[in-house]
């Protein structure tokens, strides 16, 4: 009750997140998701989002932490001639075995996902639905969006167990997002998530 009594005054601040500003049921569920994380419930209204359907996911920055705390790493080794490769370690994963495996990115990948849209000159564009002048995180910061992409599918492939099941990060599930992945608004929000992380 006293959970509840917190997410109907929450919800209603100015301080919240837009999606979860007058949605008390949305804001419990991510306090109820802080708790089963352990981790920080003004952290987790941040970086976790909460969609019709049922569809919850976490920003890349949240996956990498958890998967830091766990005690194992994941990290950006490059991102250069439009791919993000991060590096993912823990005990017997890789082809080999070795304890490291290395999982990628691409700008190809981004333009087939329909998250940035190459122009017949061959410019790469991610405009706002609402706005057509308002550029999007993929347009503007595009190798930081790869890179945070990167992380997620490592996280996803190789650390489902530390994610607790909340596998897909805002802008797979349609979300907007900033330069760092963290879900901005959900006010257009495309429910059929990409294929390669369903």
């Amino acid at each position: 009750p006293e959970m509840m009594e917190i997410a109907r005054f929450l919800a209603g601040s100015k301080m919240m997140p837009s999606h979860l500003q007058g949605d008390e049921a949305s804001t419990f569920s991510v306090m109820l998701a802080a708790r089963s994380l352990d981790v920080p419930m003004w952290a987790a209204f941040q970086q976790i989002i909460v969609l019709d359907g049922g569809k919850v996911g976490m920003s890349a920055t949240l996956m990498q932490a958890l998967v830091v705390r766990a005690g194992h790493n994941l990290y950006v080794v490059d991102v250069s001639d439009g791919v993000a490769t991060v590096r993912a370690e823990r005990p017997r994963i890789g082809l080999d075995g070795s304890g490291s495996a290395l999982v990628t990115f691409s700008i190809d990948e981004a333009v087939k996902a329909e998250l940035l849209v190459r122009t017949a000159d061959g410019a790469l564009r991610a405009r706002s639905k609402l706005n057509a002048n308002i550029k999007k995180p993929w347009e503007k910061y595009t190798d930081d969006m790869l890179a945070w992409r990167a992380i997620g599918r490592a996280a996803r492939r190789y650390f489902p167990d530390v994610l607790m099941g909340m596998v897909h990060t805002p802008d797979e599930l349609g979300a907007d997002t900033d330069e760092e992945g963290n879900p901005i608004h959900v006010d257009s929000v495309r429910m059929d998530v990409d294929e390669e992380v369903t």
